[in-house]
């Protein structure tokens, strides 16, 4: 069976309209089948029913055990997700797939079951009735006067790769009620009476046929390439829904999920947060998360948005964005509501945008949220708010008895008191710069206006004065509080920018992921109220816990250990607030990178919060940090790979390149050997001694260079793979060095003028003695090679500055500036040699063990003509070697 996604398993749902309409008979009649036809089918979670052909089809089957729990003092079966996991059947049969799992179970729901299932590449077949899907609850509700509790989002019915209607005639159904085919007698009695009257079965009926034919129209959309076609017809439509913190915004959610699905559009679900409903209630933040939440759940983009007010917020937003479609609720509350006599229904209209406004009636209204005035808990008032606000009153208020002594206008009196206001507006909250400005009117009344120190006015002229200073006074009130308010917002935008730039600065100059765990366990511990621990995969795949970097008031359970392993391997949150395990107290996010999850990190929030939901604002700051921890990460995954894939390209060429020089220069001694020997064996027995000394002496030769060869490529690989560990210094006269260098290549040498030149003063050096001797020989054969036959080569040891310089001079042609650097290669073979034997690595080789010494070689110009190769070697020699003793009574002295 072919799967849906790639290593993705298959989704097929037997839909019905209600119980009892053969959904549970037919998957199993087609189960049996194709168990017949020789398919892997297993039987994972079949609800016992009590009906006798519902139990005899499923004996034909493999079933999973029960997984048995306990819950209120009733022992339950639920299906065993990980038993299910274990065995990992081709197709998996799990009935009732809107079924609520018990609280010990790792999901809240049986369809989030099935999803893991599916991760995990094994097909699901599974039942379900149309009055479980969460976009038709209000209809369900409207039609048949039941609330469903257990729903399942329409995105999971959606996106199933097969839907099978179950289909049955009402009348049908009603009979087998009444046989008792369905329910037990008494039980069926109590249903036919309530939710499966006839004339919710015919509406129940008519929904699962059109909830089918859409679907199937979008497939076919699909299928036949008209797809571009629907997307042209459907793409000018864009639905935002506006979110309020009201528990009836549940029914506007739906409506717009089933608006969105008939104009196959994207939508938006929209929160504005408006300085009349509180930020920082716990009430209005979680039920704005529940309908965020909720709200994603059916499929829609959520976005939290601040304005003052919220028509402003929405209008803009949906300027901004191309809506084309706003939905707003009607509650009862909400309609008595009026600004200037307009609901904001019209005051949307009135912005005049082209989009189009649908309000959804969503019935009787929950308690109204809080305003922000009722909350003395966000703003407290404090003594010294009004201590102030008095204060800068008794000021004004003697300010003005001095303009009045000075005989200025009464104008002048009144700005004093603007003054004063605008002094309690900016230091007060703004309940106490309200009632300031209404006690800067007072006062002025009562000690300017005559009649004195009384409210009653000579002048009715006065009234019109009042009016116009105390709505100066509140404007000046209200739009102080609004700028402040605004400075807040902006500060608090401005923090966030500022962390998380801080966060990008700080990862990118870390390298290294343990560093990089540690910096940023660090640096979100600084940001948010949370306890964090970042889990990275070891080689195998497994979660690695690593050095406990946690503070010391916890650490990690293995229970936390086996979560944490589940999200690495399943990519998807766990835990509190989560679809998976949410009774854990700890929060496992996953840290995704291209393709495969990086590392989990698992939060533990130190505010004592018991609401599971992140408030909107820090769960989005939080999402961008662990985004750029993720970003750090791959850029450090990716570095390695970059690095691993350096070493093998370079592995790769290097093979190819010793296999290509080992197969040509192997194969002439070879074939000079395998050619002398075969001469010598065939040779008579008379033949002349002169032939057959000849024959020896090629073969000796030859072997020679391939044990030169070999021993080449032996030390090479030595080098690279041991470096400076190699190396075995001891104490050595730097002329037996050089003379048993010109032993070992005296055949070499022979018809070769040497000219050696020592120092008499040169001191006793820590080297390794053979490795030396290689580079000296390596040098040595080299000017041989690339200088003319009886030239001469010259050897100088010299002592400078502490540094001991050997030189290896020839009369060749000289190596040119820019390839000086080259020759030290591996497999670089100058364009001047005298034959084409050898791997070109000797000077590699000796460039290595030179370092390996921490000294240097390099090339100079021979004056005479050709090339002068120097090799310097400290000559204090690393590391320090203790002198070695010249007897055992030395020796035992130093012991003791």
């Amino acid at each position: 069976m072919t799967r849906s996604r790639s290593g993705f398993g298959r989704l097929k749902i037997y839909f019905g309209y209600a119980a009892g309409v053969g959904k549970t008979h037919t998957m199993l009649e087609v189960a049996v089948r194709a168990r017949q036809a020789g398919q892997d089918v297993v039987a994972g979670y079949i609800e016992p029913h009590g009906r006798e052909e519902i139990d005899q089809l499923a004996q034909h089957l493999e079933q999973l055990p029960f997984r048995k729990t306990s819950y209120q003092g009733l022992t339950m079966q639920e299906f065993d997700l990980q038993a299910a996991l274990e065995r990992k059947p081709e197709i998996l049969l799990v009935d009732e797939l809107p079924h609520s799992n018990a609280p010990d179970a790792r999901h809240p729901k049986r369809y989030q079951d099935i999803a893991e299932l599916q991760r995990a590449g094994i097909d699901v077949w599974t039942t379900m009735n149309v009055q479980h899907l969460e976009g038709l609850n209000d209809l369900v509700e409207r039609l048949t006067g039941i609330v469903v509790q257990e729903l399942v989002p329409d995105s999971v019915f959606d996106q199933a790769d097969d839907v099978e209607l179950i289909d049955l005639p009402p009348e049908e159904l009603l009979e087998r009620f009444h046989q008792g085919k369905v329910y037990a007698p008494e039980k069926a009695q109590r249903a036919m009476g309530q939710f499966f009257r006839r004339t919710n079965l015919f509406a129940l009926r008519e929904l699962a046929l059109r909830r089918t034919a859409e679907r199937v129209g979008r497939q076919g959309y699909r299928e036949t390439g008209s797809e571009r076609l629907r997307q042209h017809i459907s793409s000018g439509e864009r639905i935002l829904v506006c979110i309020a913190p009201r528990k009836t915004t549940e029914r506007v959610l739906r409506t717009a999920q089933r608006m969105a699905s008939a104009f196959q559009a994207p939508w938006t679900a929209l929160y504005v947060q408006t300085p009349d409903l509180s930020s920082e209630d716990p009430e209005i933040q979680h039920k704005v998360n529940e309908h965020l939440a909720h709200a994603g759940r059916l499929g829609a983009d959520t976005v939290t948005i601040s304005a003052e007010n919220a028509v402003d917020g929405i209008v803009a937003h949906a300027r901004q964005h191309g809506f084309t479609q706003i939905i707003v609720g009607c509650h009862e509350a909400f309609l008595r509501r009026r600004r200037f006599g307009r609901s904001i229904t019209r005051r949307l209209l009135s912005q005049g945008g082209s989009f189009d406004v649908h309000v959804v009636s969503a019935g009787k209204d929950d308690r109204p949220p809080r305003t922000i005035t009722q909350r003395s808990e966000t703003h407290p008032v404090l003594p010294h708010h009004w201590l102030e606000a008095g204060s800068a009153l008794a000021l004004a208020t003697g300010i003005a008895f001095g303009f009045r002594e000075m005989g200025l206008a009464e104008a002048n009196i009144i700005m004093a008191y603007l003054a004063a206001v605008v002094f309690a507006a900016v230091r007060a909250p703004l309940k106490v710069a309200l009632i300031s400005s209404g006690l800067a009117v007072l006062l002025y009344d009562l000690f300017f206006t005559a009649p004195f120190y009384t409210v009653v006015v000579d002048d009715i002229q006065y009234l019109f004065t009042f009016g116009v200073m105390g709505l100066v006074a509140l404007t000046i009130t209200t739009l102080t509080a609004r700028v402040r308010r605004h400075a807040r917002i902006a500060e608090d935008l401005q923090q966030r920018a500022e962390r998380l730039s801080k966060l990008a600065r700080t990862l990118s100059r870390q390298s290294g992921q343990t560093r990089l765990v540690q910096v940023a366990e660090a640096e979100l511990r600084e940001i948010f109220p949370i306890h964090v621990r970042m889990l990275l995969p070891d080689r195998q795949g497994r979660i690695n816990p690593g050095p406990v970097n946690l503070p010391p008031i916890r650490d990690l359970t293995k229970d936390e250990l086996a979560l944490a392993e589940w999200v690495l391997n399943n990519g998807v949150p766990a835990g509190r607030g989560t679809d998976t395990l949410p009774g854990n107290p700890g929060l496992l996010l996953p840290l995704g990178g291209s393709g495969r999850t990086l590392g989990v990190v698992i939060l533990h929030r130190t505010n004592n919060s018991q609401d599971p939901l992140w408030p909107a604002e820090e769960w989005r700051l939080l999402k961008a940090c662990l985004l750029q921890v993720s970003i750090a990460l791959e850029r450090e995954y990716l570095s390695e790979i970059s690095r691993n894939t350096e070493v093998q390209v370079e592995t790769e060429r290097l093979r190819s390149a010793i296999l290509s020089s080992v197969s040509h220069d192997l194969r002439t001694p070879l074939s000079t050997i395998l050619g002398a020997a075969s001469s010598l064996q065939s040779m008579p027995a008379d033949c002349p001694t002169g032939v057959w000394q000849d024959l020896l002496h090629r073969i000796v030769n030859e072997a020679v260079e391939m044990e030169k060869l070999i021993e080449d490529l032996v030390s090479m690989s030595r080098l690279e793979a041991q470096g400076e560990r190699m190396v075995q210094l001891s104490w050595q006269e730097i002329d037996d060095v050089v003379n048993a260098t010109l032993n070992r290549m005296r055949s070499h040498l022979a018809n070769r003028p040497i000219h050696c030149i020592l120092d008499e003063s040169l001191p006793t050096t820590a080297m390794d003695p053979v490795l030396i001797q290689q580079v000296l020989s390596n040098l040595l054969e080299n000017a041989i090679t690339y200088s003319a036959d009886r030239s001469p080569v010259g050897i100088s040891v010299t002592e400078e500055s502490g540094v001991i310089i050997f030189s290896i001079s020839d009369r060749g042609p000289g190596i040119p500036e820019e390839d000086r650097e080259r020759v030290f290669t591996k497999f670089y073979r100058g364009p001047n040699a005298s034959d084409s034997r050898g791997l070109g690595i000797g000077l590699n080789i000796c460039k290595a063990i030179v370092e390996a010494h921490r000294g240097r070689l390099w090339i100079e110009d021979n004056p005479g003509g050709g090339a002068v190769f120097r090799f310097s070697l400290p000559v204090s020699g690393w590391p320090p070697l203790p002198r070695p003793s010249t007897n055992a009574t030395e020796a035992a002295e130093a012991n003791a």
